[in-house]
C-alpha cells in the first residue's frame, strides 16, 4: 500500500510540474459558453474562420478560433441542440429534447427560422453534405434533399434499406451514405445504390480522404475502401485504448480531413476506459496515438473521451464530456479544447496544394458597391472565381482562365445592381475549392 501511494504522489508530482506543457499544446477554449461542467457539445459547424458549437443549452460562435465566445441562438426553439452543420454560409440545426425541429441561419447565426417543410415531424438529423447546387440530410427517417437551399425538402430515400442514414461523404464527385446495413452510393439525385453492405455493422462514420473511403463500422473499428466501397479492409493499425498496447479498442466517435492527414476522436468501450486522439498522415496505412499531453480524468487518470473534432483554420477543435465532474489541473475538463495543427502535422505540406484564408483575401467585405478578391495559388493552371446567392445560384462570373504560381491576383466585382445581402464567392484552381461569405450591405 506504501509502494503505491509513493508511485501515486509521484505521478501527480510529474503531472503537476507538466501541467505548462499541457497548456501550451491542449488549450481548454470554453469562455464564454458558460457551460456547467456536464453539459455537453453536440456538434461544430465552420464557415470561414467563424466556428459554431451546438450545445445542450443553445448555440454558440467563436470569431477568435475559440479563444471566446458568445450565444447566437435568438429564435432556437428549445435551448437543446441535437445537430449543426454549414452548408456554403448557412447554418442548419436540430434541435429540441422531445420534438425535434430543422433551423436554419442565414446570417451567422444571428437569427433563426423553421425549415423542415416535406419532411416527417420529429426526424432527427444525423448528417448534412451539399453537392452541387443540392443539398441533402440524413435523419432517422431517411434521406431528404433541397435544390431551394432548404427551404423546402423532398425524399430522396430510393433504394436505402432501412430508410435512414447516419453519415455521408464525398468522394471526386460520387456522395456516399452509411447506415445500419452498410454504404450507398448515390445512383441520381434522389436514389441509391448499395455498394457493399458486409460492413459488421453496418457504418455510423464515413470520411473520404483522397480516392479513399474510411467507414467506422458497429462493432468500433474502422475499416478502409480504396475502391469506392466495392470492398473493404480493417484499417485499425495502431489505434489502440492505450498507447503499445493491445487492450480493448476504443470507439471512434469523428473524423476530422485536412489534406491527407485524416484524425480520429474516441471514447472508450465503457464508462471510465478514456479515449483520445488518433491521426493518420499516409492515407490509413497506420495510425498514431496523438494524445500525449491530451486532458486525464481525474478518477482514474485515463484520457478524456472526444465526441466530435472539427478543423477552423490552423487549430485542431475537440468536444470533451467528462462524466467524472472534476476539473483538471484547476479548471472543467468538459468543454472545447484546441491544438494548433503545426504540433501535429507538416501544416506546409498541407499548404502545399490548397488554399487558405489567408491566401486569399476579399475587401472590403461588407462592401456596398464592388470588392476586391486577391489570391494567390501554390501552382499554375486555370482557375475561375463565381459569386452565388443563397441559393446556391450562380450571379457573377468575376474571373475564368489560367494564372501564375505564386503571384497575387486581383479582380474586382462590381454588385452595384445586385440586391443586398449574404452571397458566397467561390475560387476553384487545379482541383482545388474555397467557399468565402462575402455581404453586400447598402
Amino acid at each position: 500500500m506504501r509502494m503505491k501511494f509513493i508511485a501515486i504522489a509521484a505521478f501527480f508530482t510529474l503531472s503537476l510540474f507538466a501541467a505548462p506543457e499541457v497548456r501550451a499544446q491542449w488549450v481548454h477554449a470554453s469562455n464564454g459558453l458558460g457551460l456547467p461542467t456536464k453539459v455537453g457539445i453536440t456538434g461544430f459547424a465552420v464557415i470561414g474562420t467563424n466556428i459554431f458549437v451546438g450545445t445542450e443549452t443553445g448555440i454558440y460562435l467563436s470569431t477568435d478560433t475559440g479563444s471566446n465566445w458568445f450565444p447566437v441562438d435568438n429564435g432556437v426553439i428549445n435551448g437543446y441542440v441535437n445537430f449543426i452543420a454549414a452548408s456554403r454560409t448557412n447554418l442548419f440545426a436540430d434541435t429540441g429534447y422531445l420534438r425535434s425541429r430543422v433551423l436554419r441561419s442565414t446570417d451567422s447565426g444571428t437569427s433563426w427560422t423553421t425549415t423542415d417543410s416535406g419532411m416527417p415531424l420529429n426526424s432527427k438529423i444525423h448528417a448534412l453534405i451539399s453537392n452541387g447546387s443540392t443539398l441533402f440530410i440524413g435523419t432517422d427517417s431517411g434521406v431528404f434533399s433541397s435544390t431551394n437551399n432548404g427551404t423546402s425538402w423532398s425524399d430522396a430515400s430510393a433504394g436505402l434499406t432501412p430508410k435512414s442514414a447516419n453519415t455521408f461523404a464525398m468522394i471526386d464527385t460520387n456522395l456516399f451514405i452509411g447506415n445500419s446495413e452498410g454504404v450507398f452510393i448515390a445512383n441520381g439525385d434522389r436514389s441509391w445504390k448499395p455498394v457493399n453492405t458486409t460492413l459488421p455493422g453496418g457504418a455510423h462514420i464515413l470520411a473520404g480522404v483522397g480516392t479513399n473511403l474510411f467507414a467506422v463500422t458497429g462493432d468500433s473499428g474502422v475499416y478502409l475502401s480504396k475502391n469506392r466501397g466495392a470492398s473493404w479492409v480493417q484499417d485499425n493499425y495502431g489505434i489502440w485504448m492505450i498507447p503499445n498496447s493491445m487492450g480493448p479498442q476504443p470507439y471512434i466517435t469523428s473524423f476530422a480531413v485536412s489534406g491527407t492527414n485524416i484524425f480520429a476522436g474516441s471514447v472508450g468501450a465503457t464508462d471510465g476506459e478514456g479515449g483520445g486522439i488518433y491521426l493518420s498522415t499516409d492515407k490509413g496505412a497506420s495510425w498514431g496515438n496523438i494524445s500525449a499531453n491530451f486532458p486525464l480524468l481525474f478518477d482514474n487518470l485515463n484520457l478524456a473521451p472526444v465526441d466530435v473534432l472539427a478543423l477552423c483554420g490552423s487549430y485542431l477543435f475537440a468536444s470533451i464530456y467528462d462524466y467524472t465532474d472534476n476539473n483538471y489541473y484547476g479548471f472543467p475538463c468538459s468543454g472545447v479544447w484546441r491544438r494548433p495543427l503545426s504540433q501535429m502535422i507538416n501544416t506546409s505540406a498541407v499548404r502545399k496544394n490548397q488554399f487558405t484564408t489567408s491566401e486569399i483575401q476579399i475587401y472590403p467585405n461588407p462592401f456596398s458597391k464592388s470588392t476586391t478578391i486577391s489570391f494567390s495559388s501554390p501552382e499554375s493552371g486555370e482557375s475561375e472565381i463565381t459569386i452565388v446567392n443563397l441559393l446556391g445560384t450562380q450571379v457573377a462570373r468575376v474571373f475564368s482562365g489560367e494564372i501564375g504560381a505564386g503571384h497575387q491576383h486581383e479582380f474586382s466585382w462590381d454588385a452595384s445592381n445586385m440586391p443586398p445581402g449574404m452571397y458566397e464567392c467561390i475560387v476553384r484552381s487545379n482541383g482545388q475549392v474555397l467557399r468565402t461569405p462575402i455581404m453586400l450591405a447598402r
